[in-house]
């Protein structure tokens, strides 16, 4: 029994493995893509924290009634 010829055999093309290169370090490719989406995962969850705190007024704010900051020269002020 003759088994027909692939596609690649008919047009006669090499097999190209090279796109299936990344499956030989398999667990190596997988643990740099849970990397990744660990860290985009906490990068979401810094975000919506400091929109969180961003909307509830958490963050620093500036008192409207204090006086008005004036720096002070201290020292020599240098040519003039």
């Amino acid at each position: 029994m003759k088994i027909p010829p692939s596609d690649s055999e008919r047009t006669g093309e090499a097999s190209d493995f090279s796109e299936y290169m990344w499956m030989e370090n398999e667990e190596e490719f997988d643990q740099e893509v849970m990397k990744q989406l660990e860290e985009e995962a906490l990068m979401e969850q810094c975000i919506e924290a400091m929109l969180e705190d961003e909307l509830e007024g958490k963050g620093p704010t500036l008192n409207p009634d204090a006086a008005e900051f004036v720096p002070k020269c201290t020292g020599d002020p240098g040519p003039r």
